[in-house]
């Protein structure tokens, strides 16, 4: 029999943040299977990216020149917090000049992502203050966020006529809600960046004091069921994205604790209160039995509240030149082979363990950082035996005054707080969504870009981070599409014919077809030239502005001008159809088609068709209504998702392309009995299987005809999901991995043949919903 792994024996993958260092208050906007970023610290050059994850060297694409920004203040290092959006052919930039009492908002466009972008006003500002952000929702409709500083910093949204104009006034949306996680220093609400996905919008913003000092930048959340409907009442109680630094410290053996209050483990140690003394000691002081008794005893941490970072954590005031700490512990059980001082401190400082140096460190530091015991040092902590940590710290006058020190055992791992201006985008298959924000890293000043996953588990948002190279689990980087070719507009990609007739770029025509798959093209579309598959013709209607698909019209946007190329998003999944043409859905709830496997391709009726790229992934992201395609019947679909028909005896529905590798994840709300996902299903004799029952997922499955032995997994409540729980399959090709409600709980390792995915249900008239599916190719199943 085969074993299933626990989840506590799994190794780490995960995206190597920071991926795009000293980079801070950026806009990022994917566009043609590229991805193009902005903001503080570029100086108006423009980094692109194929993945989110390796950034190419940046290109000067923007300079003010304008009457209203002048001076210092129309220096392209003042280009702060952009956002970034291509609509009916025009890119638009939009910026704030962050400068005091200059704070407004700029706008410049482009025929090009990389430019160069121009004012096409130069006399007045766009708009006033900061951290603007363009939306375009759906149904066409343009919308405009800004951070006014009205009551603290606020933000504000109002409907736009065009990119270029504002439409009536704005009105007040989001402010720090008094006595929250939101108003622990400054009253601040900003940095918003706004998605409209499965029916409902989602608003990322940043509460409290942008500043290291404090400590407290988190990135927050807001639900709404309009794009102007957001409020304090429709925010999440706690942040999506805030320091890592409690739930490092958490999943350390702690020796000696630290100040900050987030969640750290019970120390396995008995441990002294501190004691300092602002007088130089003489020598011998880090030793055990140097004499202590006429130090001052204190708590942790020590500073000087005027200037000290994360002010309100200081204990114990010092505002000397010099301090010296000591503090006795007596561990339960000695260290293992990896031991870590927990640092914070703006200067100078040595750190002793039992009189031997542990570290000695000049130059300055903004936060918490994790330093490695030398193994001298290490070894004169034993269990049972008194310890000494013993600290001086210097301050030259100079910045912060802090320190704060303490003792984990474990491997090292980054520290990460002051997560900030995020921005949602599309990864690069069309599927995933990410989140792009700058953060601070192990104490350093710099801040600098990084990228994590995000999930909608039960229709709640949630962030995978912050995560580094160092973060355990299975946080793996953009997954990328089964296809992609990437051109530019002065070099548009060769199409070849296939087997088909209809044309492709090299090497598409050899992809998989799929039954369910996204297509996305930038192209110009001319009069009869279509995007094509088995059984469908997407094409310009050459009576105005409208596609045909089939026997049905669908109207275009106003002001659409088909001379020019447009971003096209094609879903198909099975039989329904779901266009998007400029960010702008115009398939309404779908459109029928065909069944049946193809592949996606172009016709050139009039000679004069352009693809400057395309991206090719095959599978499905469905919800609700829009649910389709699963085999079987007594199944049925509304608008809360996939219903399965009350029996006592199992029944299950299978979809999908045979593949390789891939990403599976549902909502399942069981009601009684058993309701869960076939991760596999090849045959009968290869399948595996996860049931929720009880409390608990239920692993079995078959494998080359030979039975696994099962296992039983409880479900800890994770507080994200109120009803059911999110169920999610990694695929890879050397192994399964299972996650609920977030967590990585078990895997199965060995390869599995190409497969589909199903679901089941046994005694109990579950209710399947969010699903999604897609292939995971190439390095990227691994």
């Amino acid at each position: 029999m085969l074993a299933f792994v626990m989840a506590f024996t799994m190794t780490t993958q995960a995206v190597p943040n920071p991926v795009l260092p000293g980079v801070a208050d950026s806009g990022v906007m994917r566009f043609n299977g590229r991805y193009y970023l902005m903001g503080t610290g570029t100086s108006g050059h423009m980094y692109v990216s194929d993945d989110l994850v390796t950034w190419k060297e940046p290109v000067h694409a923007f300079s003010m020149n304008n009457t209203w920004a002048t001076g210092a203040t129309g220096q392209d290092r003042e280009i702060h917090a952009c956002s970034l959006r291509f609509f009916n052919g025009i890119f638009h930039l939009y910026w704030s000049v962050n400068v005091y009492p200059l704070r407004q908002i700029g706008h410049a466009v482009a025929d090009r992502p990389l430019g160069p972008y121009r004012e096409p006003v130069t006399d007045t500002p766009f708009d006033g203050r900061i951290d603007p952000e363009l939306f375009i929702d759906d149904d066409g409709a343009l919308y405009f966020y800004t951070v006014k500083f009205t009551d603290g910093n606020v933000v504000w949204g109002q409907p736009m006529v065009s990119p270029w104009e504002l439409d009536g006034a704005a009105k007040p949306l989001l402010s720090a809600r008094k006595d929250t996680w939101e108003w622990r220093d400054h009253k601040v609400n900003e940095a918003e960046s706004v998605i409209h996905y499965r029916d409902r919008y989602y608003m990322l913003f940043n509460a409290n004091h942008t500043g290291h000092e404090f400590g407290h930048y988190a990135i927050g959340a807001a639900l709404s069921d309009t794009a102007l409907g957001f409020s304090n009442a429709t925010k999440y109680d706690k942040p999506v994205l805030t320091s890592n630094r409690g739930r490092v410290l958490a999943s350390h053996g702690l020796y000696v604790p630290v100040a900050v209050e987030e969640g750290q483990a019970e120390t396995g140690c008995s441990v002294s209160p501190w004691r300092y003394t602002e007088q130089a000691p003489g020598t011998d002081w880090a030793r055990v039995d140097f004499p202590d008794d006429d130090w001052t005893e204190g708590e942790a941490s020590f500073g000087n509240p005027g200037t000290g970072m994360f002010r309100g954590k200081i204990r114990t005031p010092w505002a000397s030149q010099s301090i010296w700490l000591r503090r006795s512990f007596v561990p339960k059980e000695a260290p293992g082979d990896l031991l870590n001082l927990v640092v914070n401190h703006d200067g100078p400082i040595e750190v002793y363990i039992n009189g031997v140096p542990a570290l000695r460190r000049k130059g300055f530091q903004v936060g918490y950082a994790l330093y490695p015991v030398p193994e001298e040092a290490r070894r004169t902590v034993r269990a049972g035996e008194t310890s000494v940590l013993a600290v001086h710290g210097e301050h030259d006058g100079k910045g912060a005054q802090f320190v704060d020190v303490g003792l984990v055992d474990g491997p090292p791992r980054d520290i990460i707080h002051n997560c900030g201006q995020p921005s949602l985008v599309r990864g690069p298959n069309g599927f995933e969504w990410w989140v792009a924000y700058f953060a601070m890293y192990n104490g350093g000043s710099v801040r600098s870009q990084a990228v994590d996953r995000v999930y909608f588990p039960g229709g709640k948002l949630v962030v995978d981070g912050p995560t580094s190279a160092k973060t355990p689990g299975y946080h793996p980087s953009p997954a990328l599409p089964t296809f992609r070719a990437l051109g530019d507009d002065d070099q548009p990609l060769a199409l070849t014919p296939g087997r088909d007739g209809r044309l492709r770029p090299e090497g598409m025509n050899t992809a998989p077809p799929g039954t369910a798959f996204l297509f996305e093209t930038v192209a110009l579309l001319g009069s009869g030239d279509a995007i094509a598959w088995k059984g469908a013709v997407l094409r310009i209607n050459p009576e105005g502005p409208a596609l045909e698909i089939g026997d049905t019209v669908l109207p275009l946007y106003d002001g659409f001008d088909a001379t020019i190329p447009h971003a096209y998003r094609v879903e198909r999944n099975g039989h329904l159809v779901h266009v998007w043409v400029d960010g702008v859905r115009v398939s309404g709830e779908g459109v029928e088609g065909t069944d049946g496997s193809a592949l996606p391709g172009f016709t050139n009726a009039s000679g004069t068709l352009r693809v400057l790229g395309c991206t090719y992934t095959r599978g499905w992201d469905e919800w609700g209504a829009r649910i389709a395609g699963w085999e079987a019947g007594g199944w049925r679909v509304d608008a809360q998702g996939l219903h399965a028909p009350l029996k006592t005896s199992a029944c299950r529905v299978l979809k999908g392309d045979s593949l390789a590798a891939y990403a599976f994840s549902v909502h399942v709300q069981p009601h009684g009995g058993a309701a869960g996902v076939y991760a596999v299903y090849t045959d009968e004799e290869n399948w595996l299987r996860a049931a929720l029952t009880g409390g608990h997922l239920v692993l079995s499955g078959r494998r080359a005809g030979k039975t696994l032995s099962g296992r039983t997994v409880p479900i800890r409540p994770c507080g994200v999901v109120e009803k059911g729980h999110h169920l999610r399959v990694e695929k890879l090709r050397e192994r399964v991995l299972f996650f609920a409600d977030g967590r990585e709980v078990a895997r199965v390792e060995g390869a599995w043949p190409p497969s589909r995915v199903g679901l089941f249900a046994e005694g109990s008239a579950a209710c399947f919903d969010d699903i999604v599916r897609y292939e995971r190719s190439g390095s990227d199943g691994k």
